[in-house]
């Protein structure tokens, strides 16, 4: 292996696999495990969506969709998420593997996660993040981000030694769990996150943010997050996030969040 020329590290990933049909070897990747030099369990993610598999007849989609509930659930929890992988290594029926470790030099573990899991895990086509244009589809988190990147651009808020911080990585639960905020920024010693929830995945994404913003606050009552929601988000989402302690901003007001965020910054 040719020595990396950039600073990097060793790391290793696996595939969690369905195996709807054991006799022709077919498989689908449903899940993806990353992993530090000495094995430690860096980060972990499963599919959200399975639009993809639909087309097989010998899906099982139920099963899919409550092993991902189940998945996602000992996640967030954090306490007990690798003793619950132990298990399920150790109890795979015959249509569910975990391949042996592959290993990567990378960078940021973030990075690596997400363009690991856009390779070889997500769904997503370019009809379906794009339109013939190339712009991102509607109710996507791309396009929202678009949005809020021309609106705070449009108020001078993304240039300049008093801007808005972009893509903020923050620890949540310990070193290994961390959590990409859209914005934020430090006004009078307390730090304010600005997250995007889109329409499309905006149960999973709702339910991530409160435990994070949950995990934040507990650790520091200096923090606050503001949830710009894309049109069309259900109420019931709405209600989650309010519940949580986060201030929630419809996109139609965007305009009206950046004017208060500038004169937060005194710009």
């Amino acid at each position: 292996m040719d020595t990396p020329t950039q600073p990097t590290s060793r790391y290793s990933f696996q595939l969690l696999r369905y195996v709807p049909n054991v006799v022709a070897e077919e498989f689908f990747n449903i899940g993806l495990l990353l992993r530090g030099p000495d094995n430690r369990l860096l980060d972990a993610r499963f599919a959200s969506d399975f639009s993809r598999l639909r087309c097989h007849p010998l899906v099982e989609m139920p099963y899919l969709e409550a092993l991902r509930d189940e998945f996602e659930e000992h996640r967030l929890a954090g306490e007990g998420f690798i003793p619950y992988l132990d298990e399920l290594g150790k109890n795979l029926s015959t249509t569910l593997e975990i391949t042996e470790p592959r290993a990567l030099w990378g960078r940021d573990v973030l990075a690596e996660m997400e363009r690991l899991f856009e390779t070889y895990v997500a769904t997503a086509t370019p009809l379906q993040d794009s339109d013939a244009g190339g712009s991102p589809a509607p109710g996507t988190r791309a396009a929202l981000r678009r949005r809020m990147d021309d609106v705070f651009r449009r108020h001078y808020l993304l240039e300049g030694s008093r801007a808005l911080k972009a893509d903020e990585s923050v620890a949540y639960a310990g070193p290994r769990r961390r959590f990409t905020f859209d914005y934020s920024y430090q006004p009078n010693g307390v730090t304010n996150y600005i997250h995007g929830v889109a329409r499309r995945n905006e149960a999973n994404d709702a339910e991530k943010l409160c435990f994070v913003l949950q995990r934040l606050t507990d650790a520091s009552p200096a923090v606050s997050l503001t949830v710009v929601l894309d049109e069309g988000v259900p109420t019931d989402t709405v209600e989650l996030l309010e519940s949580s302690g986060a201030g929630v901003r419809p996109l139609a007001a965007l305009d009206e969040l950046a004017i208060e965020i500038r004169q937060d910054l005194g710009l």
